[in-house]
């Protein structure tokens, strides 16, 4: 079935998603790995780009 969207959209709309969640830097990341996983040697490596920064108070649970 055809795609309507271009891959060049759909890697748009993805960094907005990711990026809006995980920063610029970290979906930049994420799209390059995801573009090349056939070259990855391990891909347990790649867990940590998706894994959220514990920066933020709430983030550590300061709520909890």
């Amino acid at each position: 079935s055809d795609n309507p969207m271009t891959q060049g959209e759909v890697e748009a709309k993805a960094f907005d998603l990711i990026g809006g969640a995980l920063g610029a830097r970290r979906a930049n990341a994420i799209l390059r790995a995801m573009a090349n996983l056939e070259t990855v040697p391990d891909v347990t490596g790649l867990r940590r780009l998706w894994q959220a920064s514990i920066k933020t108070p709430l983030a550590r649970g300061a709520l909890a």
